[in-house]
């Protein structure tokens, strides 16, 4: 039971983090752009390749635990 528990909530934590990294994804990719829109490598600045790395790192740990979490229910340990 207190596994299922722990499986719900890293569940609902987990997709919590993927929606704020969507809007937070959106939010820097818009900046980006205004901030460089005069010069051809708009998206090839080194805060936002920063950024970026930042993103994929946090979205492949939450899809992990996502998939980890439902493991866990499954096994209904």
């Amino acid at each position: 039971m207190k596994v299922k528990k722990l499986a719900q909530s890293m569940r609902t934590i987990c997709k919590i983090i993927l929606v704020l990294l969507l809007v937070v994804s959106d939010f820097t990719n818009n900046i980006a752009i205004d901030k460089n829109e005069n010069t051809e490598d708009s998206n090839k600045t080194k805060a936002h390749n920063v950024v970026n790395a930042v993103k994929g790192i946090v979205a492949a740990a939450a899809i992990v635990k996502l998939t980890l979490a439902e493991a866990m229910e499954r096994i209904k340990c």
